[in-house]
């Protein structure tokens, strides 16, 4: 734990019990320093029955220390945790950027601007900052290239998605300061990773070919309890789809799932025609 001096800092503490299923013990807290000077006096805040307490205490010198807490039941029985304490008279501060969503982008878009925000070394700018941005397979998507002037709190990353290629590529952003001292705890950095989803561009238009074999795989019931027969049939000289719904519905649904995406922004609209055994053949557009 790394903690500045004459500053107080409250330590929760969970999980304490007394052990035992059967009664119920008088459970209290001791804690103890093995070297006062640096930890200062240690308050452990704890009302017996309760499974929280705090441990409080303000670090007086730099240095380091060992904290002991021990729940010590009505029987003298006793279980401790140990953890080291690192004190500091000032602290280098982690640098800061902006959350970062994940976000997709068709693998024809060309050039990508991300604009970063947020960013700062965590110390009032005093620092030089050094950005990097690294791709986990820059087959799709190589290593963005970063535009930032020091002390300013915007960013910008750019890249270029590979043509042809598609996939989910994660990019870790990495922000390190230079202002670590043996006096303040070094040198920090932020690493903040996020997903940019590479996409084959959707088609504009798409024929449904009934002579592949795998075509009734596109298929499936719109509601359960649905039971219904497909087969591709030779109708009137051509390949047609056959729906045969078992028992009599009023309304029965089928769902066609496209294997590829569809882009129909400039004409949104899907036809097909509908023949019937009494009727002449109909045509229909599904806007």
């Amino acid at each position: 734990m790394v903690v500045r001096t004459l500053v107080e800092y409250p330590v929760k503490l969970t999980g304490i019990t007394d052990g035992d299923r059967d009664i119920e013990q008088t459970v209290v807290l001791r804690a103890y320093s093995d070297n006062p000077s640096v930890t200062g006096d240690l308050h452990a805040v704890y009302t017996s029955g309760y499974r929280t307490g705090w441990l409080k205490f303000t670090p007086q010198t730099p240095g380091v220390a060992n904290i002991s807490v021990y729940a010590i039941d009505s029987e003298n029985d006793s279980t401790g945790v140990t953890f080291k304490v690192k004190a500091y008279s000032s602290l280098n501060n982690t640098p800061k950027v902006n959350n970062i969503s994940d976000f997709s982008v068709l693998n024809n878009a060309g050039l990508q601007v991300l604009k970063l925000h947020g960013i700062s070394d965590g110390d009032n700018n005093t620092q030089t900052l050094t950005i990097t941005a690294v791709s986990s397979d820059p087959a799709i998507i190589p290593d963005p290239e970063v535009i930032y002037n020091q002390g300013d709190t915007v960013a910008e990353l750019r890249f270029t998605p590979a043509s042809g290629q598609h996939g989910k590529v994660t990019i870790t952003l990495t922000l390190a300061d230079d202002g670590g001292t043996a006096e303040n705890d070094g040198n920090k950095t932020t690493i903040q990773t996020f997903t940019i989803e590479s996409l084959v561009p959707p088609v504009t238009e798409y024929e449904i070919d009934l002579n592949d074999p795998n075509v009734l795989s596109l298929f499936s019931p719109e509601n359960n309890g649905v039971t219904y027969f497909l087969a591709v049939v030779d109708t009137m000289g051509e390949k047609a789809l056959r729906i045969t719904f078992k028992d009599k519905w009023t309304y029965g649904g089928i769902w066609l799932q496209l294997p590829l995406e569809l882009d129909l922004s400039g004409m949104p609209v899907v036809s097909y025609e509908v023949f019937s055994k009494d009727k002449s053949t109909w045509h229909w557009n599904y806007f």
